[in-house]
């Protein structure tokens, strides 16, 4: 032979003959799904459907929007199945699964769509924008190819439901300790911070809007921790109650833990789930058409944008119900 022939890029046959259970040969010309030109050493992959990709041919392609982009160039990024895996998320909180020795696993490629930005708040953090015809913010984007737009979710006002209501219990004389939900955290909390302490630290987090903190403990300068036995600072017998008002139905445990100086004897800390939340989370809150060209929310009649607590509000969902025959309007439509 005159070598004049190259060999093109290998990789794992999307169709070929089993190597055993579960089992796929390594090792194919341009995977079986292209054609090796062996003057240049390069795969013309299967261009039928265009689904096809790669070196070696060896990925799946994204989705194309109607440009030709996959995954509407910005509105989505183009992964495999083994990183999409890495991103998976339970009830809003970040709940990564493995999926990183399957065949396909950095083979078939899918669109992770971009989420909304955040805006900077009054009080400096960071917050997730609202979205609806009175917000004008970026939405979540959803489908296949990440052309497509969620809208506001909500609670059906006209069903029975109850808002979630979690405590945290701790023991200590010192120190600080933080809460954690949907993976972001508070700023250290004293242990002996009064409830609105508490509560402006929750609600400073991206992953909550508003709640309401109380104290089983009602005298007038109850501590958030309970005192240990054997000191005489601090107040016993309290438990921090959190009852979230903006976030529907049965969401995630915080979680607590203790962030500076919880060195004592019996010092500890914990959350527990005192009432399950029931209240429904659904797209326009089952009360209006979502158009998912803009992500906004069309609300039957009678029904208007609620603040998520069953009043006018700006989260564009329908989740106000104004039962006069006479139409709501919020302030900016009425001038």
């Amino acid at each position: 032979p005159a070598c004049e022939y190259m060999d093109c890029p290998k990789g794992k046959a999307w169709f070929d003959e089993t190597t055993g259970l579960g089992g796929h040969r390594n090792g194919s010309s341009c995977s079986n799904r292209g054609l090796c030109s062996q003057s240049s050493g390069t795969c013309s992959c299967d261009g039928t459907y265009g689904v096809f990709e790669g070196a070696a041919c060896h990925k799946m392609s994204c989705a194309l929007d109607e440009d030709g982009v996959a995954c509407g160039n910005t509105r989505g990024t183009c992964l495999t199945m083994k990183k999409l895996a890495k991103r998976t998320k339970l009830n809003g909180q970040a709940y990564p699964a493995a999926y990183d020795n399957e065949w396909d696993a950095a083979k078939i490629q899918g669109c992770h769509c971009a989420q909304p930005p955040s805006v900077t708040s009054d009080h400096g953090n960071e917050e997730d924008t609202y979205s609806g015809p009175h917000a004008f913010t970026w939405k979540p984007l959803t489908g296949y190819d990440c052309t497509r737009a969620e809208c506001p979710k909500g609670d059906d006002i006209l069903t029975p439901g109850q808002t979630e209501i979690q405590q945290i219990n701790c023991t200590t004389n010192d120190g600080s300790f933080k809460l954690v939900f949907r993976n972001k955290a508070t700023d250290a909390i004293p242990w002996d911070a009064p409830a609105q302490r508490v509560k402006q630290e929750i609600e400073k987090i991206t992953t909550i809007g508003k709640v309401n903190v109380l104290y089983t403990n009602t005298s007038f300068n109850a501590s958030a921790c309970n005192k240990r036995s054997d000191t005489q600072r601090g107040w016993s017998n309290n438990t921090i109650q959190v009852e979230f008002l903006t976030e529907l139905g049965d969401v995630p445990l915080m979680r607590a833990f203790a962030y500076t100086q919880y060195t004592g004897l019996g010092e500890s800390i914990n959350t527990t789930e005192y009432r399950k939340g029931t209240k429904e989370n659904v797209e326009c809150n089952a009360r209006g058409i979502c158009d998912r060209t803009q992500g906004r929310c069309t609300c039957l009649s009678g029904f208007n944008t609620s603040d998520h607590q069953g009043n006018i509000g700006q989260y564009g969902d329908c989740g106000f119900w104004n039962p006069s025959t006479q139409p709501y309007l919020v302030s900016s439509e009425g001038e």
